[in-house]
């Protein structure tokens, strides 16, 4: 047991993963917006400190424009509000000098696999912009799918919370998003077959 604890004291990372993972999973799980908005908003904000706590400053910094994105597309929601196209355009943008600063700037650490983050966070502010929370959903598989790839290469403490989310994203797109599937494939294949 002592073990587990020395281990847990000199990876704090891996406690603050549980936590992530635990406000992910739960928020992809409802079908309203505004309560995944309020979910992302907390697993992002650990998932900046993981990121900081584990050294990867690069991404610590793309998350931390993420968890300013939710809060901003949270306000922006709660007030019937769509997002301005140009306010995601300027999100990405961010993400992506974030993701490449570290190339420029020999006392940031950075990876080749910063670019996978970049991916991952335009994914992701097309995911938190969406009025609908089964096409949030879906992009939020991409997103997780991409981190999952950064994971495996430089946070491996992240990678089994990445394929519970994967996973239970899935589930919460088979159980609230039915409706929305059945529509939608009646819709290209009923426009196919005209």
């Amino acid at each position: 047991m002592k073990e587990i604890f020395d281990f847990l004291v000199a990876n704090p990372d891996y406690i603050i993963s549980v936590f992530v993972l635990i406000f992910t999973v739960a928020g992809m799980q409802f079908k309203d917006m505004k309560f995944i908005l309020i979910s992302q908003i907390a697993a992002n904000g650990l998932l900046a400190a993981q990121c900081i706590v584990g050294g990867t400053l690069s991404t610590g910094g793309v998350v931390i424009l993420a968890t300013v994105q939710t809060i901003i597309c949270f306000i922006l929601n709660r007030q019937n509000v769509k997002v301005p196209t140009w306010l995601t355009v300027l999100f990405m943008v961010g993400y992506s000098g974030i993701a490449v600063m570290g190339f420029f700037i020999p006392s940031i650490p950075s990876s080749p696999f910063d670019l996978i983050t970049m991916v991952a966070a335009w994914f992701f502010a097309l995911c938190v912009v969406q009025e609908k929370s089964w096409i949030c959903r879906i992009l939020s598989v991409a997103n997780v799918a991409l981190w999952l790839v950064y994971d495996i290469a430089v946070l491996p403490s992240a990678v089994i919370n990445h394929i519970i989310i994967i996973s239970t994203t899935i589930v919460g797109i088979i159980r609230n998003d039915r409706a929305e599937w059945r529509a939608l494939l009646a819709k290209i294949f009923g426009r196919a077959a005209k």
